[in-house]
């Protein structure tokens, strides 16, 4: 008997044992099955959520396509622009065609921010303007770091000497042959790239191309690359200190505007509007305008026949 009794209670408690695990099983295949139904029907919800909008930054094309305003970037350099210091109204080459563009595309021109030839580009970049609006020298150096449009007429850099002593090209790579320049320049680069032996006289950026022509003129220095246009207006406002330019240009540049790098739909817009000007004749009566001295500028040439 004392057998009987001792064995039935453990039986007992290992069947109420196995019963309570049974119903603790079963509680938690349910709690199991509840939690992936409500993990399924989470995944679905965000499977037809909108996605969080990301605050990205417009290009250049869409805020001028939203504002209908262009905003322009500009540097004082004649003829391309020039600022009446009475009336503040601005006038020249580039001024002239972004004026047209701005007809023939339905957009306001706003001449935004004066910069500088050292600083244009980083204004560019960050978004202060949409363009450097003016005859912009299409080259490599800048072509790393911003976009250009289509050509809308070409410039020529001449060597400006004194009229009594020039010295031909052969001569320009010679350390006592000193030629002046402005630091950063386009031709501080095609004189390094072209004449490594050459004296150079360095200008800041900053400075005036009439100050390049007075190193000349003074001595300083016997060169100094400038457009035909800024050696004759230099000779017809100074008659007694006229200088001489080279017979042939040594580099010829497409005058361009300068837009953000990448922005393909901005680029197509500006070039749309630029080669319908071109086509039409506008660009023409434009350099004729400001064109003081007869073959200062390179017209492009006719792309038909």
């Amino acid at each position: 008997m004392l057998l009987v009794y001792n064995i039935l209670p453990r039986k007992c408690l290992k069947l109420r044992f196995m019963q309570k695990n049974q119903t603790f099983n079963r509680v938690m295949l349910v709690a199991l099955s509840i939690w992936l139904i409500l993990l399924a029907a989470q995944g679905l919800i965000n499977t037809f959520k909108k996605p969080a909008k990301i605050n990205t930054p417009l290009s250049a094309y869409e805020r001028v396509m939203q504002s209908k305003t262009l905003r322009c970037g500009y540097i004082l350099f004649p003829p391309a622009v020039m600022k009446d210091p009475n009336t503040g109204a601005f006038s020249g080459v580039a001024v002239d065609v972004m004026t047209k563009v701005g007809e023939r595309l339905g957009l306001n021109i706003d001449w935004t921010e004066e910069v500088t030839f050292a600083t244009n580009v980083q204004g560019l970049q960050t978004g202060r303007y949409d363009a450097v609006c003016i005859t912009y020298w299409m080259n490599p150096n800048e072509g790393k770091f911003v976009g250009f449009s289509t050509p809308f007429y070409y410039s020529g850099m001449i060597g400006a000497q004194k009229c009594d002593k020039p010295r031909d090209e052969k001569d320009w790579n010679d350390p006592n042959f000193k030629i002046a320049l402005l630091d950063g320049s386009v031709a501080s680069r095609v004189t390094a790239a072209r004449f490594p032996k050459a004296g150079v006289v360095t200008l800041p950026n900053s400075a005036d191309l009439t100050q390049l022509l007075m190193n000349v003129t003074t001595g300083k220095a016997d060169m100094a690359f400038v457009e035909p246009f800024h050696i004759a207006e230099w000779n017809a406002n100074n008659p007694k200190d006229k200088l001489c330019g080279s017979e042939k240009p040594l580099v010829v540049f497409p005058n361009v505007i300068a837009i953000p790098q990448g922005d393909l739909a901005f680029k197509t817009m500006i070039d749309a509007a630029l080669t319908d000007i071109i086509n039409s004749g506008e660009m023409d009566q434009i350099l004729d305008k400001y064109e003081k001295y007869p073959g200062s500028f390179y017209r492009l040439a006719k792309p038909f026949r």
